[in-house]
C-alpha cells in the first residue's frame, strides 16, 4: 500500500484503469527500472447522498526500487484535462510529495459553463463566466509518528459569475492561500480577500468586499472586514466570528446612507414617494435556531426629508379626510426613527 492509513468512510469508487504502455529494464547493476502509462477514462465516485461527476484520469509513471516519478492529468470525460500533476514517491519512506494546478480554467454561458464540463452534475450551483487558477502543493509523510496527508492551496478567481439555486451573484475576484490536513482540516492561515460586483438574494447587494478566515476544523468563519452597497447606502461589520457549533454568534451590522425611495420602491409600496436617507446600527444573532435580531434601530439623518402619499382618497364628503390627504401629499419630516425585533 502505498498511502497507509488512508480511508474515505462512505465513499464507493468505481472504475477501470487501462496499461497501455509498460517497460521494465533489468541493468548490468541489477538496478530495476521501468516505465508506464496508465489511463482511467471513467472515475466514478458515490457518496450516500448519490453519484460525484465523473472523472478522467492518465499517468506517465517511471520507477525503480527507490522511487516512483508520476506526471498526469486530471479531468472530465467531456471537456478534457483541467488539472495537471506532478508526484515524487519514495519507496522505502512511504512519503509522497507534489504538485497540482489548474490548466487555464475559463468559463462561459454559451459552452463552457461549469455543469456542462461533466455528464452528471447534481448540485443546484453553477459557474457561468470567468477564470479559476489553482495551485497546490501536497505531501504525505509516511514514516511520520501520525502521518497525515497535507497541502497548501493557493487560488484565485477572476471575474467570476454563476449561480447557488435562486441566488445569482456577479463578478467575483478572490484570492487565497489555505492550507488542508486530511481529512476535514482546512485553515487560511492569513487574511483571504474577495470582492463581489453584485449579489442577488431579492434585495440587489453591490461592491462587496471582505477580508475573511476560514477553519473548519473550528468550523468557524473570521470576517476581519465585510462592506457592500444596499439601497444607495453602505452597509458593513467589523471583526465578526461565527462558530457553528456555537449556540449565539453576535454580528452589529452598521448601516449609513440608505435611500428611503429605494427601500418603499423594493418593498412595492407604490402608492408612497419618500425622500431622505437613514442610518442605524442592526444587532444580529445568528444561532442554530437561525437569524433573530433585538432592538434595531434606524433613523433618518438631518435635516430628515418629504414623505409624498400618492394615492386618491374619497375626500368629497371628510373634510377631516381631505386636509389628512393634503398634508400627506407633502409631508415634512425632521426626526423618522425604527426600532425593530426579528
Amino acid at each position: 500500500v502505498l498511502l497507509p492509513r488512508v480511508s474515505a468512510p462512505g465513499l464507493n469508487i468505481a472504475t477501470r484503469a487501462l496499461v497501455e504502455e509498460l517497460a521494465l529494464t533489468l541493468e548490468p547493476t541489477n538496478r530495476f527500472t521501468g516505465s508506464s502509462r496508465v489511463s482511467a477514462p471513467g472515475i466514478n465516485l458515490q457518496r450516500p447522498a448519490g453519484w460525484l461527476p465523473a472523472l478522467a484520469f492518465r499517468a506517465d509513471l517511471e520507477f525503480d526500487e527507490r522511487a516512483i516519478d508520476l506526471s498526469a492529468g486530471l479531468g472530465s470525460i467531456k471537456q478534457g484535462e483541467l488539472f495537471s500533476m506532478s508526484a515524487h514517491y519514495l519507496v522505502d519512506a512511504a512519503e509522497l510529495t507534489g504538485r497540482l494546478r489548474s490548466n487555464n480554467i475559463d468559463f462561459n454561458a454559451t459552452d463552457k459553463r461549469l455543469s456542462g464540463y461533466f455528464a452528471n452534475w447534481p448540485y443546484d450551483w453553477d459557474i457561468l463566466k470567468g477564470e479559476i487558477a489553482l495551485n497546490t502543493h501536497f505531501v504525505w509523510p509516511g514514516n511520520a509518528q501520525t502521518p497525515t496527508l497535507g497541502a497548501r492551496i493557493r487560488s484565485e478567481w477572476r471575474n467570476v459569475s454563476g449561480n447557488y439555486a435562486e441566488l445569482v451573484f456577479t463578478e467575483l475576484n478572490a484570492s487565497a492561500v489555505a492550507e488542508y490536513a486530511f481529512p476535514d482540516k482546512l485553515i487560511t492561515p492569513e487574511n483571504a480577500f474577495a470582492t463581489l460586483g453584485r449579489l442577488d438574494v431579492g434585495v440587489p447587494i453591490e461592491d462587496i468586499s471582505a477580508s475573511f478566515r476560514i477553519n473548519t476544523k473550528r468550523r468557524e468563519l473570521h470576517l476581519p472586514s465585510l462592506e457592500a452597497r444596499l439601497f444607495g447606502g453602505r452597509v458593513w461589520t467589523d471583526n465578526s466570528r461565527l462558530r457553528a457549533n456555537r449556540a449565539s454568534n453576535r454580528m452589529d451590522i452598521g448601516v449609513d446612507g440608505l435611500q428611503l425611495a429605494q427601500v418603499l420602491e423594493h418593498t412595492g409600496y407604490e402608492a408612497i414617494e419618500a425622500t431622505g436617507d437613514l442610518r442605524g446600527l442592526l444587532p444580529l444573532d445568528i444561532g442554530a435556531g437561525g437569524v433573530t435580531m433585538q432592538r434595531g434601530m434606524l433613523a433618518a439623518r438631518p435635516p430628515g426629508g418629504v414623505f409624498r402619499y400618492r394615492a386618491e382618497l374619497a375626500t368629497h364628503t371628510n373634510a377631516a379626510l381631505a386636509q389628512l390627504s393634503e398634508v400627506l401629499s407633502n409631508y415634512h419630516y425632521s426626526i423618522f426613527q425604527v426600532e425593530a425585533d426579528y
